[in-house]
C-alpha cells in the first residue's frame, strides 16, 4: 500500500451492460471516495458500459484469453501489479478460480463476492458449488447476498452463510411520480386517458418470461374490451422470438418493442409495472418502478417475492402465480381496477422502498465489510 493515497479496489465482472451490479457502482460512485475505482471485464467483449463506467471514475481493464490458463496468469500478473486493497468479485461463473488469483497475487488483499441472484442447478452443480463456495470461504472470501431470496438460496442450498446487503437503484432519478408528471409524459407519449399503458425493463431471456405478458394480454385482446399499450424496454436473444410471439396474437401497435432505452419517461407514464420472471436476484429495474410508487404485477418468485416484506402499509405490489390464467385474471382485475380510477401511484410504497433498498445504508455496509 506504500505510496497510494487511497485504498484500491477493483470490481471483477463479466461483460460490462448497463444492468446489475455495473448499473449499482455506477449511480453509487461517488459514495467510494475513499478509493480508487476499478472495473475487470472477463468476457470477450469489453461491454458497451465500460466508457459509462469510466465517466464517473472508474478504470474499466478488460483481460480475456481462449485459454483458461493464459486468462488466470494475465489476471494474477495484474492483480499483483496493482496491489489491490479490495478485489470484489460479482460473477458467478468461475468465481473461485478468481478467489484463488486474488489470493495468490494479493494476500493482504479483502476478498469480497456478491451472489447476485438465486442460481439453480442440478444435483451434480449443487454439489461442485458446495464444494466451490466451502474453497472461497477458506481462502477468506466474504461473501454478500443481495436480498433474502439470495440469501435463504446460498445457506439452504449451498449450505453457504453470507450478510445480506440490499441492492439499490439512482435515487436522484427514480421517486415518487405524482399525477401531474404522469399526465405530462402521457401527454407527451399521445397516450389517452382511457388506454391501460403497461410497462416491462429487462433484457430479453428465458428467465424473464416476457412471453407471459404477451399471451396475456393476446389473451385479453381477443375479449376486445381492452384498450391498452404496452411499451417492452430491453433486448436479449429471444427478441426476435418475443416479436414473433407478438405478430401471432395480432398485437402489432400495441406492443411496441424500444430496444434498450432510458426507462424513465415510459414509468412516468405508465399504469402499471410488469415483472413475470421465472426467478431474480432482486431486480434493479422492479426497484425503479416500485420506489416511483408505480403500481406492479409480479409472479410469485424468489427474488420478487422479497417485496411482500415491504407491504406494512398501503401499496400497489400485485403478485400472480407462473401460470397463464392466474396471470391473465390478476392483469383483468388490475385493469378493471384502471378503468375505475383506482389504480393509481402510492406514496407510502416509494416511502416504504426507498427506506428498505437505500443506496447510502447499503453502500455503508459494504465499507464496513471491505475495512
Amino acid at each position: 500500500m506504500s505510496g497510494k493515497e487511497k485504498l484500491r479496489v477493483i470490481h471483477v465482472l463479466n461483460c460490462l451492460l448497463p444492468s446489475g451490479a455495473e448499473m449499482m457502482l455506477y449511480d453509487s460512485a461517488d459514495l467510494w471516495k475513499d478509493y480508487e475505482k476499478y472495473v475487470l471485464a472477463t468476457f470477450q467483449n469489453r461491454g458497451e458500459f465500460a466508457d459509462k463506467l469510466e465517466t464517473v471514475g472508474y478504470s474499466a481493464v478488460h483481460i480475456y484469453n481462449r485459454s483458461k490458463i493464459k486468462k488466470f496468469i494475465k489476471t494474477f500478473i495484474y492483480f499483483n501489479k496493482m496491489e489491490f486493497d479490495v478485489i470484489h468479485i460479482h460473477r458467478e461463473g468461475n468465481s473461485y478460480l478468481y478467489a484463488l488469483t486474488a489470493k495468490l497475487a494479493c494476500p493482504k488483499a479483502k476478498i469480497i463476492r456478491t451472489v447476485h441472484n438465486v442460481f439453480k442447478y442440478n444435483r451434480f452443480e449443487r454439489k461442485k458449488y458446495i464444494f466451490t463456495r466451502w474453497l472461497e470461504r477458506k481462502l477468506g472470501v466474504k461473501y454478500i447476498a443481495i436480498g433474502e431470496s439470495v440469501y435463504k438460496n446460498e445457506l439452504n442450498l449451498l449450505k453457504n452463510p453470507c450478510k445480506i446487503i440490499n441492492n439499490w437503484c439512482d435515487e436522484s432519478r427514480f421517486n415518487f411520480i405524482d399525477p401531474l408528471r404522469h399526465a405530462y409524459a402521457r401527454e407527451k407519449l399521445k397516450i389517452n386517458n382511457d388506454i391501460f399503458c403497461i410497462v416491462s425493463v429487462g433484457n430479453c431471456s428465458n428467465i424473464k418470461n416476457h412471453k407471459l405478458i404477451i399471451e396475456a394480454l393476446g389473451t385479453l385482446n381477443k375479449k376486445r374490451i381492452h384498450k391498452f399499450v404496452y411499451y417492452h424496454i430491453g433486448q436479449g436473444s429471444i427478441t426476435e422470438d418475443e416479436v414473433e410471439l407478438s405478430n401471432e396474437y395480432g398485437l402489432n401497435g400495441q406492443i411496441l418493442f424500444l430496444g434498450r432505452v432510458q426507462p424513465d419517461l415510459y414509468l412516468e407514464a405508465c399504469d402499471l409495472f410488469v415483472m413475470p420472471s421465472l426467478y431474480e436476484g432482486v431486480s434493479i429495474a422492479a426497484l425503479e418502478a416500485l420506489r416511483s410508487g408505480i403500481p406492479a404485477l409480479f409472479t410469485d418468485v424468489p427474488g420478487l417475492r422479497d417485496f411482500k416484506d415491504c407491504v406494512l402499509e398501503e401499496t400497489e405490489i400485485h403478485y400472480s402465480n407462473i401460470e397463464l390464467n392466474p396471470f391473465v385474471k390478476k392483469l383483468n382485475e388490475l385493469y378493471i381496477k384502471f378503468s375505475q380510477g383506482d389504480l393509481i401511484n402510492k406514496k407510502t410504497q416509494s416511502r416504504q422502498i426507498s427506506s428498505k433498498y437505500n443506496m447510502k445504508k447499503s453502500v455503508r455496509e459494504y465499507l464496513e465489510v471491505y475495512k
